[in-house]
């Protein structure tokens, strides 16, 4: 059994918010546009909502053609007229469409579910920026239901683990809950190891781990490598403006990037001019670097001594940029978003210790922080 499999039948809660939208929306024939990140149950609403009826098509924009959707559905031979009855389609996955031609069709599908007044459309999403669809229904009474209807409360999170044996203290439940963040998937796998490790710092571990592996999954191996390189150097960083952004990644287009992560999910998250990636997909990112170095090093350690070419770029590179063993070493903690004090820890010296040894490599690299220490470090091919 599959992991949406068991979030369906061991802990989905379906939103009573977001049933009543839905009631509301079909008795008025409104629209509906749902979006939330991956495992907020988003196609679990409608699976329930629509359980026992047969009266509505769904459909994966990630699979269906929009040009023969819309053929097959407005084919324009056909005359509906009144009475002809009410027809309900859904529109799962309507994220990661990028390419102007396939925009232009889905828009076209669009506009013809808009005109058809018997038709109760439903479109789903991890985003809530889908600007060819919304601005086609903006002016006509879109329905939202966000992530924020879509997420467990506290008080259901707790019920539910009490229902599963597992009782909390309130400092405890308080930190589950933040880390789940509501997410009824999050929820079911902090259960899972909560139920099967007694300890429970350990089972929060084990939460991570099981939460980074659906991530590499189903979503961090999924997007396209233009725009995957660059949001990976910025997961070094808590948060960042455009400047930064570019800074980080060298590319000028760095704007036109972020926008098309913002459409992919909603793991990319913008406050006034700040951006932000969601902590648990941030660590995903830096736990995946981490392990491709470790599996660098490893081939480099059971190679019988065979000198690699990047192994001998980065011999010279430090040679060049007057870099120590131990200096590279720091370097490449700060790139995977280490603090002082954990470098620290990492090498069993002090704070202090580390903020010397920061000093150094700023001044042979000719910088003044450790963002611009780490797009010059690469630039060099240090790291």
């Amino acid at each position: 059994m599959d992991w949406k499999s068991k979030l369906s039948i061991e802990t989905y809660i379906q939103p009573l918010g977001a049933k009543q939208k839905l009631e509301k929306s079909e008795s008025q024939g409104q629209p509906v546009y749902i979006y939330g990140g991956c495992g907020f149950g988003k196609t679990e609403l409608l699976k329930q909502y629509f359980e026992g009826r047969d009266d509505y098509e769904m459909f994966s924009a990630k699979v269906v053609d929009p040009k023969e959707l819309k053929e097959r559905l407005f084919p324009e031979t056909e005359k509906r007229g009144a009475g002809a009855g009410k027809r309900i389609v859904v529109i799962d996955d309507l994220y990661g469409i990028f390419g102007n031609n396939v925009r232009r069709e889905w828009r076209e599908f669009f506009k013809c579910c808009r005109e058809d007044k018997d038709l109760w459309l439903i479109v789903c999403s991890r985003s809530g920026k889908i600007p060819y669809y919304r601005k086609e229904y903006s002016n006509n009474g879109l329905a939202l239901i966000t992530e924020s209807d879509l997420s467990l409360s506290c008080d259901q999170v707790k019920k539910l683990y009490q229902e599963h044996g597992v009782e909390l203290t309130a400092d405890t439940m308080e930190e589950a809950y933040l880390r789940v963040s509501g997410n009824p998937l999050w929820t079911f796998l902090l259960l899972k190891n909560l139920k099967a490790v007694p300890d429970v710092k350990k089972a929060f571990r084990r939460f991570r781990m099981d939460g980074w592996h659906l991530l590499n999954e189903n979503v961090y191996n999924t997007w396209p490598k233009d725009l995957l390189e660059p949001i990976v150097k910025l997961s070094i960083l808590n948060e960042f403006d455009l400047e930064a952004a570019e800074e980080i990644t060298g590319a000028a287009n760095i704007k036109r990037i972020l926008d098309k992560a913002e459409e992919l999910g909603s793991f990319l998250v913008k406050t006034g001019e700040m951006y932000h990636i969601r902590e648990t997909m941030r660590l995903a990112m830096v736990a995946q670097q981490y392990r491709k170095r470790k599996r660098i090093k490893h081939v480099w350690e059971t190679g019988r001594n065979r000198r690699t070419a990047q192994e001998i770029r980065t011999e010279s590179a430090m040679e060049k940029s007057g870099i120590n063993e131990k200096e590279l070493e720091i370097i490449k903690l700060m790139a995977i978003g280490k603090t002082n004090v954990e470098i620290g820890d990492g090498l069993g010296v002090r704070e202090v210790t580390v903020k010397y040894h920061n000093m150094k490599i700023f001044k042979k690299l000719g910088v003044k922080s450790r963002i611009q220490a780490i797009r010059e470090a690469q630039r060099r091919g240090l790291i």
